[in-house]
């Protein structure tokens, strides 16, 4: 596994080409510089005063002064002969690595944020619709990656200035692995809090970021199949014995009635208006359903006859 960095936090998944990769040390342009510099640089970095994060694999450091970070793996039992390179794999790219010394050090970029692994603050379950939609859009692009995404609280970094949450801990997963294709699922267990209120906004959010992707695949940058949305809806159901049963059956209806709807449209049987009122319909029914105050609605309308 690999470590959990408990203060480490990069927004993007993209390697940087050349002009962005001005990697700097104070005024030192670290890309520019030959190994034994970067060494030099690096050893200054490694004390207990600039200790941020460890775990099975090893320790993480500050480099002071930057927005960077040293990963330092255990078990170094032989000297270090290899020399810095950004040639890295996919895997680390996914990890946020931007440049390592062979299987020993490891550089990657160091953002300002907090780990949820102690507190999740209720702010958290106010941001808006786009900062969830990052964050699933970021799982799903290491999933392509083949990397699986080790869902737990210690493992999203919330920043409260950029109103961000980052997923930091991916490793690979085995082939075909069907959890490398639930991020709805895996974001909601992260967040998922005692507070019922909480629970449901997030879940709100979440449903209401999966009918639009339902809506328009062809835009789509998050993996979201019908049977991630409907375990979603299952865990959040489990966290609100105070609603109805059938109010969220019917929004599990609704969910299969659009995915299917949109399915057949792609197949040519283009029922557009049908497609849209069931959207709207659905839509409607999660926010009534996840409203702040979280009160019982009535019955669903929608219309029960074949699709």
């Amino acid at each position: 596994m690999p470590v959990n960095f408990l203060n480490y936090l990069n927004d993007t998944y993209q390697y940087p080409n050349k002009s962005e990769c001005n990697i700097t040390f104070g005024s030192l342009k670290l890309i520019y510089k030959s190994s034994k510099r970067i060494d030099e640089v690096v050893l200054q970095s490694k004390n207990k005063h600039n200790k941020i994060g460890w775990g099975s694999e090893g320790t993480v450091y500050r480099i002071p002064g930057t927005e960077y970070c040293l990963k330092v793996f255990r078990d170094i039992r032989t000297k270090v002969l290899d020399k810095w390179t950004r040639k890295i794999s996919e895997e680390e790219k996914v990890n946020h690595v931007l440049m390592k010394k062979g299987k020993k050090m490891q550089i990657m970029k160091y953002l300002n944020g907090k780990s949820l692994e102690y507190k999740i603050p209720d702010e958290v379950y106010s941001l808006p619709g786009s900062s969830y939609r990052n964050l699933l859009r970021q799982i799903s692009s290491a999933n392509r990656c083949g990397m699986y995404f080790d869902h737990i609280p210690s493992n999203i970094i919330y920043n409260p200035d950029k109103k961000s949450l980052t997923a930091i801990d991916f490793y690979r997963g085995v082939t075909n692995d069907l959890r490398c294709y639930q991020p709805y699922s895996q974001v909601f267990l992260c967040l998922k809090t005692d507070n019922r209120l909480n629970n449901a906004k997030l879940g709100k959010k979440l449903l209401n970021i999966a009918v639009k992707e339902f809506l328009h695949p062809e835009k789509a940058e998050i993996y979201t199949t019908r049977e991630d949305v409907l375990r979603m809806l299952h865990q959040v159901r489990q966290t609100q014995k105070n609603l109805k049963a059938e109010d969220f059956d019917n929004i599990r209806k609704l969910i299969v009635r659009v995915s299917v709807l949109k399915q057949r449209e792609n197949f040519g049987e283009i029922n557009r208006e049908l497609l849209l009122k069931r959207t709207q319909e659905l839509r409607k029914l999660i926010n009534s359903t996840f409203s702040s105050d979280n009160k019982n609605i009535r019955k669903s309308s929608f219309d029960k006859t074949q699709y």
